[in-house]
């Protein structure tokens, strides 16, 4: 896909075919597509190999969704361009981008994979739920506000506790959104842990430290998802995930 804003491009990958968005006002997207067989692709002036975005796979967005998920990626793209993620300090886009690509393919309707691909946009960036609203209908933006954690709670554990809870009360979809998010992120911070074992150093560092925190709250998440949707094979991936990270945990405390 190449996205153009002011005169810019970008472009990322759709099931091997990349489609063309040309943005010509803020609500609305031109689509159209070429065939382009590239494996890098440039991301804000930086070169990704598109096979490694959710091991290995291009994001299945077929059918009748197609133009609302893509124009939830151009979006997605234009807000979050220039930011990083903190765990190996590539684009942060990629992540949301992974998290929709987890959605697609367990088979989740178009609307919670463009919900997936927007799931950080009005806690990373200045969107708002209203705009969301307006761009992408009330099932995307509830979706998105259901996975957006409360700024105005103190406190990490407390903060992480609500945003669970709040979540679980939005139903299955949210809790999709939410569980794809997770194995992302226990992903990223299994990559940080075995760099830090590479380089010597305890990856998880002192009992209190953030490291640790992420974990804790990612094997409640587990449980929660484990409890309300068993079934999903997002929950089988974050299972596995926190059972590696589990792994490198003992390793660092009986210091292999």
């Amino acid at each position: 896909m190449v996205l153009k804003t002011s005169g810019s491009s970008q472009t990322f990958p759709i099931a091997g075919t990349f489609h063309q968005v040309e943005c010509v006002a803020p609500s609305m997207c031109q689509v159209g597509s070429r065939l382009n067989t590239t494996p890098l692709q440039p991301i804000s002036g930086l070169f990704y190999d598109a096979r490694a975005v959710a091991r290995s796979r291009h994001v299945p967005f077929v059918g009748a969704g197609l133009h609302q998920t893509l124009t939830a990626l151009a979006y997605a793209v234009e807000q979050h361009a220039g930011q990083r993620r903190g765990g190996n300090g590539g684009p942060f886009v990629l992540h949301p981008i992974e998290v929709a690509t987890m959605l697609a393919e367990v088979g989740a309707p178009a609307h919670v994979v463009a919900a997936g691909v927007l799931h950080d946009t009005i806690e990373k960036t200045s969107t708002e739920a209203e705009d969301l609203h307006r761009r992408f209908g009330a099932r995307v933006a509830s979706l998105v506000v259901a996975v957006t954690e409360n700024p105005e709670i103190s406190g990490y554990r407390a903060r992480k506790a609500a945003l669970r809870d709040q979540v679980e009360a939005a139903g299955d979809e949210a809790l999709m959104v939410f569980a794809a998010d997770k194995v992302s992120k226990a992903r990223e911070l299994r990559a940080t842990f075995a760099r830090a074992q590479a380089e010597g150093t305890p990856p998880l560092g002192r009992p209190n430290s953030k490291a640790h925190r992420k974990l804790a709250h990612y094997r409640h998440c587990a449980e929660l998802l484990e409890d309300r949707i068993p079934d999903s094979p997002l929950v089988e991936s974050l299972r596995d995930e926190l059972s590696a990270l589990s792994v490198m945990e003992r390793a660092e405390l009986v210091g292999i």
